[in-house]
This record gives structure tokens, sequence and C-alpha cells, in this order.
């Protein structure tokens, strides 16, 4: 049986009088990959914010493993963040002057975990940046710093990761990798969800929601 870890009723956002989400209402649950598909402008970014709690919804509820939560519970946002969803941005967030593998000691320092160098070792290699990972972050490309963001997701531990469209700045070799390392997620039990412009994506999805469909007009 399949447990719910996530669930959004009624949820509606507006940002400076823009309404942005109308009324979604998703079940989603562990060991599973969802994609939501939309363009620009479609709301799919908002909606994985606020299911990393970066955005407070204007109307609705969230509910994580069937625990409402209260978007003003500073300590309880935080412990989630850290301990149970992994987050990857459009905008990489790395130590510019630190290289590869010092970033991901230092993100399994904030988690408190000892960094696993054989994983670091294995899914470096499937991402093609094991030659990397002693380069500072600052001299990488985008799509070099895009797949060792992918890394992270990959080596540091979480039940649920939220990707912003992974493929962007990648080409046709590495946006391969990336969808092998999605499985691997799965394979480990995670619960993956992904918003994306681009269909590619829907080869590893379980299932998938087009934004036009799920946000009422």
């Amino acid at each position: 049986m399949d447990y719910v870890k996530i669930r959004l009723e009624n949820i509606s956002l507006e940002i400076s009088g823009k309404k942005i989400l109308r009324n979604i209402n998703l079940t989603l649950k562990e060991n599973n990959v969802y994609v939501f598909i939309g363009k620009s402008g479609s709301g799919k970014t908002s909606l994985l914010n606020i299911m990393n709690f970066l955005y407070t919804p204007t109307s609705g509820n969230v509910y994580y493993e069937n625990k409402i939560i209260n978007f003003e519970d500073e300590e309880v946002i935080s412990q989630l963040r850290n301990q149970e969803i992994a987050y990857f941005q459009q905008e990489l967030t790395f130590i510019e002057n630190m290289t590869i593998r010092e970033n991901l000691n230092c993100f399994a320092k904030i988690k408190n975990v000892t960094l696993d160098l054989k994983l670091v070792d294995i899914y470096s290699k499937k991402l093609n940046i094991i030659n990397l990972l002693d380069e500072n972050i600052s001299i990488l490309s985008g799509g070099e710093r895009q797949r060792a963001s992918f890394l992270k997701l990959l080596v540091l531990p979480a039940n649920v990761v939220l990707i912003d469209e992974p493929t962007n700045n990648l080409d046709k070799e590495n946006i391969f990798s990336i969808l092998e390392g999605i499985k691997v997620m799965k394979e480990n039990g995670k619960t993956v969800i992904i918003v994306s412009h681009s269909d590619v994506i829907l080869q590893v999805a379980d299932s998938y929601f087009r934004m036009e469909d799920i946000n009422e007009s």
C-alpha cells in the first residue's frame, strides 16, 4: 500500500493581486515520480514552492504525512526542510569558492549525516562529473553546476525530492543521466515531484499533470 506523503487541499495563491494558483487538490503518495508540465507562467514553480513551504498559500491546506502544516511554525518547517525534503532549484545554490566535494561535505554536516564517499563516486560517474569533484564551483558551466546539484540529491538523505526544471542547460546525453538518476531515487524509496516545460521528463513519470488541467481558470 502506498502511503500519502503530501496532500494539497483547495490551494490557492495570489501574489501582488495576481492569481497564480486556483483550488489545487492533489494527493501524492510515497515512492512515486510525479511530473507537472506547463509553460512558463503556468504556476508550476509556485506550486513546488508551496510544497517546500517557501510560499504560504493564500487559502487552503497542505498536509505532510497526513499532518496539517502550520506555515508559521518555523521549527517544524525547518525540520522538514532539513530532514525530509530536498529541493533542486533553477537558481542552483552552492558555495562558490569551494569544490563540489567540499560543498557536499558542508551540506552533509548541516544535515548532521556522514557523506557516503562510495555513493559520491558511483553517482558522479553516472552524471559524468567524477573528474570535476575537486574543481571549484565558480569555474563550472551551467550544465556542470546543474549535474553537481543533482548529485547532491542522490547522495544526501531525503524522503521527498522536489525538482524544478531538471533538464535545462543539458544536452541529450546528460539529460539521459538525469533521467537515470530520477529512476534511482525511486528505487531508493523516495517520492519525486518534478515541474518542467519539457515532455521528455514524462519518460520517468508514474503520474503526470498538466497545469492547465489542475489549475482552475
